[in-house]
């Protein structure tokens, strides 16, 4: 899959922007604060439905104006998300309104960004989001089971929290929450063994042989002990909202040895061996990278466009500073406007 023109309106600082990009790699440069993070923030939106930068998507509209629109035309479709200060969404695919699940299942955007690093391994829950993002990539119908697995989550609690509960109630929201809980363990297990030799071949080239980098799932499964916590605390101490992924380098604990440039690199590697298991599996994916001259050394930052020419997928990485890529398309931008290098 490849963007083949995207028109964006009032979003952010970029108030009216039509593009025709390379359907190999596009280099967007320009200096901090003109554009560049909002253009790629448009096309992570257009992929995924939301921000990278914030969970209140209405923040992306331009202060002066009362919404955003996004269309972007690929190989296969039209796409289009409409979003207003009210917070109406409308999304469309080849000009017709469609459930967000059935737009998108037809485009795969995944990006490297540098708020993420920060946050990646502080808590559980930030690992397991990426773990699920990585599946909902390669499997749309993941969001369905999570969702489900959410609402019967969400049920449970409320009965735990009650003073008096239907008893026969809560065993059928159980099982059902149990049931749905076992199927997003099986499938987080088995993406993460098949995308491990993938990534530990990525990690050894990054770090020409020097650092081993693995990770582990560990479901978080019913005890009577925790069940009899449960009903002290009110709310559920088991399932898959609470699975663990470890990631060890050299054997340590990344989440408390690891320095940020080690965390860099398994963050990095990861989106990258994501990429290659998509191809594996017949389907192109758009990758974007914000700020390579600051967030990529210049090692790396060779073995990335190496990888991403030979992948061949389109993609788009930013910089504020000029950079020469053999086989890059340039675009400038400034004050919200961008254009085609010369």
């Amino acid at each position: 899959m490849e963007i083949r023109n995207i028109e964006i309106q009032n979003l952010r600082n970029l108030k009216k922007i039509s593009l025709f990009p390379s359907s190999g790699l596009n280099f967007i440069v320009g200096e901090n604060g003109e554009g560049k993070s909002s253009f790629l923030e448009s096309i992570y939106i257009m992929g995924n439905l939301k921000s990278f930068k914030t969970s209140r998507i209405r923040e992306c509209i331009n202060w002066d104006e009362q919404f955003f629109f996004i269309r972007g035309k690929t190989d296969l479709h039209i796409q289009a998300i409409y979003l207003n200060r009210a917070g109406d969404k409308k999304v469309s695919l080849n000009g017709k309104r469609v459930p967000p699940l059935e737009y998108l299942k037809n485009i795969s955007v995944i990006g490297f960004f540098p708020q993420e690093e920060f946050k990646i391994f502080q808590s559980f829950s930030e690992i397991r989001s990426l773990i699920d993002r990585g599946i909902f990539n390669i499997d749309k119908e993941y969001l369905l089971l999570y969702k489900a697995f959410l609402h019967h989550l969400e049920n449970r609690n409320i009965l735990l929290k009650a003073k008096k509960k239907d008893e026969k109630l809560f065993k059928i929201v159980t099982e059902k929450f149990i049931e749905t809980s076992t199927k997003i363990d099986k499938k987080r297990e088995e993406f993460l063994e098949e995308i491990k030799p993938v990534f530990s071949d990525i990690v050894r080239r990054i770090s020409e042989n020097k650092w081993n980098i693995t990770f582990s799932y560990f479901p978080s499964k019913y005890t009577k002990e925790k069940a009899i916590e449960e009903e002290e605390k009110g709310f559920s101490l088991f399932g898959a909202h609470r699975g663990r992924i470890l990631f060890e380098l050299n054997g340590k604990k990344m989440r408390s040895f690891a320095s940020q440039g080690q965390i860099k690199v398994a963050l990095f590697a990861f989106k990258l061996s994501l990429i290659r298991l998509l191809k594996r599996r017949g389907t192109s994916s758009i990758f974007l990278i914000d700020d390579i001259g600051g967030e990529v050394d210049i090692k790396r930052r060779s073995f990335l466009i190496e990888f991403l020419l030979e992948e061949k997928i389109q993609s788009f990485v930013t910089s504020a500073i000029p950079l020469y890529i053999e086989n890059a398309t340039v675009f400038q931008v400034k004050k919200g406007k961008i254009w085609k290098s010369q």
